[in-house]
């Protein structure tokens, strides 16, 4: 299925920020576009369709490998790490939503079964990247931002699924075309981690021009893209991404919401820093 294409309403945290910020006029009226493409091929060959082809978008196919040495630096800092990571299990009790008979049968106390968080080490994972953020990062952070993000994808992928997903939020034009009010368009590529493709990935992951050659005409074709933050919004785009995407990604049950980057960030700033938080953060105790 090449691309999925939906209008909804956004979440109730949203609408409340556009009420805060924008008015109550502008939060009744809100909405979210969505254009979902299941490979990222998928997404530059529909572009090539629509835009004719380009020198960037030819190599989405055999991607970058002269960018990977930066991703392998950050690997291999982790690569003797066993990470457990939460995930939802069933377990017996005194209470709960099923009954156990067996359990009943053998009269035992805990005839009942929950389903429960604890961790374990393969519990899936969505990773879901914005790729836009300022101008002020630049091509190194946002390159290292990419590597980062890659990195992270590597060292999990050990021992958990991990779903991925890459793409960009911008705000886009109202049913009205009143430029003075802004809603929000977004268009995101899953990426193949089974295995995943480092080559191909860094292409989109740690090159500038994958939102201004890729994502950014998307959206413009799309969901009526005008540029800027999603509902005229930084706070939103850049605090509030994984209540932005969830009406999109609504089987997603652990997610990491990676948002657009502003400058001076730890993720384009300092990666290891920022490796070592996530690592941490997706690898809780037993006792968690």
């Amino acid at each position: 299925m090449p691309r999925y294409h939906f209008e909804t309403r956004p979440m109730p945290e949203i609408v409340a920020r556009i009420k805060y910020s924008k008015g109550d006029r502008q939060a009744r009226a809100a909405m979210s576009r969505f254009t979902l493409f299941d490979d990222l091929q998928e997404a530059a060959d529909y572009l090539i369709g629509k835009n004719g082809n380009s020198a960037y978008l030819k190599k989405c196919a055999r991607g970058a490998p002269e960018k990977v040495s930066a991703i392998d630096r950050f690997v291999r800092q982790y690569e003797d790490a066993v990470m457990p990571s939460p995930g939802k299990a069933w377990t017996s009790d005194v209470a709960g939503a099923l009954p156990n008979v067996q359990a009943h049968i053998a009269g035992l106390p805990l005839t009942m079964r929950n389903k429960r968080k604890r961790a374990k080490t393969n519990a899936p994972l969505a990773i879901l990247v914005d790729l836009s953020g300022s101008s002020g990062i630049g091509h190194d952070g946002n390159s290292l931002k990419g590597a980062a993000i890659l990195a992270l994808v590597s060292i999990l992928s050990a021992s958990r699924p991990i779903e991925l997903w890459a793409g960009a939020n911008f705000a886009a034009s109202t049913q009205s075309g009143d430029r003075d009010e802004r809603d929000h368009g977004a268009v995101y590529a899953r990426i193949n981690t089974s295995p995943i493709d480092m080559s191909v990935a860094s292409h989109i992951f740690c090159d500038n021009n994958s939102v201004h050659e890729l994502f950014y005409p998307l959206n413009m074709i799309e969901n009526r893209a005008l540029g800027g933050w999603a509902f005229g919004d930084t706070h939103i785009e850049t605090k509030m991404q994984r209540e932005l995407l969830t009406p999109a990604f609504p089987h997603v049950e652990e997610c990491l919401a990676i948002p657009a980057a502003l400058y001076g960030e730890i993720i384009s700033t300092n990666p290891i820093a920022w490796l070592d938080e996530q690592i941490k953060r997706y690898s809780p105790s037993l006792d968690d």
